[in-house]
């Protein structure tokens, strides 16, 4: 089930304003622009997963996955959605 999540995320993207300047990845972020997270990009991350394109239903870790969120973000009801 968590390969599928992860191939198919149940949340598109997370839109957010900076508060204050900062640099991401070399890119500057100006306080007061939209930065947008894209779930589904987030999932294919090649530093993170390996074969991100491919289906593996036995993927290793195959709960790392931000279709629920991180940290203090993340999905209080994950296991419930899962089931």
């Amino acid at each position: 089930m968590p390969e599928i999540i992860r191939w198919h995320t149940p949340v598109i993207h997370m839109r957010r304003t900076a508060t204050r300047d900062t640099e991401l990845a070399g890119k500057t972020i100006r306080q007061g622009d939209k930065v947008v997270m894209w779930y589904v990009s987030g999932n294919r991350d090649e530093s993170v997963h390996a074969e991100p394109d491919a289906f593996r239903i036995e993927r290793p870790k195959v709960r790392q996955h931000l279709a629920f969120g991180a940290g203090i973000h993340r999905c209080v009801g994950d296991r419930l959605a899962e089931l």
